[in-house]
């Protein structure tokens, strides 16, 4: 078993886990810290064990930031015939996933987790070829903004308003990069965040694009051609409507899900979870409330908090309170437990292979060959760049409001009851 392997080393004591992290960019970075945060606060004082990690990235300059005690290899091959790790870790620009797979499965025989960014590979069908050697192994893909305190903080204060039921969603994700020429497969990209808050975090399931529009074209000189704008409607599993506009081409950078609730009163609630944005000088999380009249449109803000607390499984520790830290703290707890010993809590934050095989397939849909999504072949221009489609409720005037509303419920489906969300 999986977990056999931590559980033998720790008895020994003083045993190290070989970890490999591909990739040294932005993200290889921040992940490489809190593995080297949680192998001291969380793994050596619970399990008496250390993580040794090593990094690989073409890029000389990247590895020279590294802390010393990281070892550097420019070269996948050399890194895994030295390191030989049990745990690798998938930091790599989408495009190049496959290929790094196709060989961690060739060439690292003790190779027993896989912890990855999003999405898993560029392309679902990737993804299917290599999902016998990841069913065999242990998989945590990073939904990053699962981890945030808005949902711990909207657990609690939900059961405050009697008898509301999920009516439907809006959502923006997206920013300028127009001036980026990173390698990048579009907005289906940025997608993968908003979704899985509504696939996940608000127990929605599987989503279906019913019909949208996009553009397709290169955002800058030396760029990738990608859909880099798109405007969709999207049916949850559940029957209810998400209505979604992901961006390249914002002029800034909006994140944010709204959650419309219908009372028994059939007063609404609006719930605005805000991502990333600037709050004292720093990143943050932002969670408002609002009640709304049904006839009106009148607003009334009930809630309006920043939630700093970041859940990480292990707060005795003194961990980083950053949501990078908390997916490689749960997510290592979670595999260092057996099977049938896991947190069912955790399932709910953490996407195991069939949560990374769905959100790839809805993803997907964003496609220019997608017969419901009609494409415009354009390239981004830096000059016209478009605001997002759904404002703050707080710039709207109160008929504006309800017309988002009235959007969600679409004469053929009947909204259906469902529980508060549960992180």
């Amino acid at each position: 078993m999986l977990h056999d392997t931590f559980t033998d080393k720790a008895k020994a004591g003083g045993k190290t886990i070989p970890v490999l992290v591909l990739g040294a960019g932005v993200m290889g970075e921040r992940h490489i810290a809190s593995l080297i945060e949680v192998s001291d606060k969380v793994l050596f004082p619970r399990y008496g064990l250390r993580l040794d990690i090593s990094a690989v990235d073409r890029d000389a300059q990247k590895l020279q930031r590294l802390p010393a005690q990281v070892k550097k290899f420019s070269d996948i091959d050399a890194a895994l015939a030295d390191a030989s790790p049990q745990v690798a870790l998938m930091a790599f620009n989408d495009d190049q996933h496959i290929d790094a797979f196709r060989t961690l499965f060739k060439n690292a025989p003790d190779l027993k987790a896989v912890l990855s960014e999003k999405p898993l590979t560029a392309l679902l069908s990737e993804a299917q070829e290599i999902e016998p050697e990841l069913r065999a192994r242990y998989l945590s893909m990073n939904t990053v903004i699962n981890f945030s305190p808005v949902f711990d903080r909207l657990q609690e204060l939900l059961p405050l308003f009697d008898d509301v039921k999920l009516i439907g969603f809006d959502a923006i994700w997206g920013k300028n990069r127009t001036g980026d020429t990173r390698p990048s497969i579009g907005v289906p990209s940025e997608s993968v965040h908003a979704m899985s808050v509504v696939s996940d975090m608000f127990g929605q399931g599987s989503l279906a694009l019913e019909t949208g529009a996009a553009k397709n074209g290169y955002l800058s000189v030396n760029a990738t051609d990608v859909i880099y704008e798109l405007n969709a409607t999207f049916r949850t599993e559940q029957g209810l409507t998400m209505r979604f506009n992901a961006s390249y081409v914002f002029p800034d950078q909006h994140r944010r899900v709204t959650a419309w609730y219908e009372a028994a009163d059939k007063s609404l609630l609006a719930v605005e979870l805000d991502f990333d944005v600037k709050h004292e000088g720093k990143n943050a999380d932002r969670l408002r409330i609002h009640k709304i009249d049904a006839a009106t449109g009148a607003r009334v803000t009930l809630v309006d908090e920043y939630p700093a607390a970041i859940v990480n499984g292990a707060a005795e520790a003194g961990l980083k309170n950053d949501r990078i830290t908390a997916f490689i703290s749960l997510s290592m707890i979670d595999y260092m437990t057996p099977a049938d010993k896991r947190d069912p809590a955790l399932g709910l934050r953490l996407s195991n292979l069939d949560a990374a095989l769905q959100i790839q397939g809805e993803v997907e849909q964003i496609n220019r060959d997608n017969p419901r999504l009609k494409t415009v072949e354009q390239d981004a221009d830096p000059k016209s760049l478009t605001p997002p489609k759904f404002g703050a409720l707080e710039t709207l005037a109160p008929a504006q409001v309800l017309e988002r509303v009235k959007a969600l419920r679409p004469k053929s489906t009947s909204p259906k009851a469902n529980k508060a969300p549960q992180p």
